[in-house]
């Protein structure tokens, strides 16, 4: 096994920062997406339910109590396609933005070693090895 020289643990720092960066972009635009795909989410929804009570003639039409209601919009909520396209692709943008913050750990913790690895050789001082 070849040692790594300060040089190259210094590139690889660099990349794994830049890409690091990439990655949290990355998670800031997902998290407002997931905000705004939760957000129609909860409109789709009251839209569903408004249309249901509106058809029966109001809620107490629709079932005698408040636990049968919410049985009911739940059936009707898994019935409207609308509703279960955009459940879907909140689950998605949830995964998604699972997965970056999973690639941000990896990447701190490979840029921590290699910093770790950097001292270890001397790194302390950038200049070494012609680096300026």
């Amino acid at each position: 096994m070849t040692t790594p020289t300060v040089a190259s643990l210094i590139e690889q720092g660099e990349t794994l920062l830049e890409r690091l960066e990439e990655v949290r972009q990355e998670i800031a635009r997902l998290s407002v997406g997931l905000t705004e795909a939760e957000y129609q989410l909860q409109v789709i929804k009251a839209r569903v339910e408004r249309a249901l009570i509106k058809r029966v003639g109001g809620e107490k039409a629709l079932a005698p109590t408040a636990e049968d209601r919410q049985r009911i919009f739940a059936l009707a909520l898994e019935a409207d396609e609308d509703y279960r396209r955009q459940r879907e692709a909140v689950q998605t943008l949830r995964q998604r933005l699972e997965e970056r913050k999973a690639e941000e750990r990896t990447l701190r913790d490979r840029f921590t070693w290699t910093l770790t690895l950097l001292r270890t050789l001397g790194g302390d001082n950038p200049g070494a090895e012609g680096h300026p």
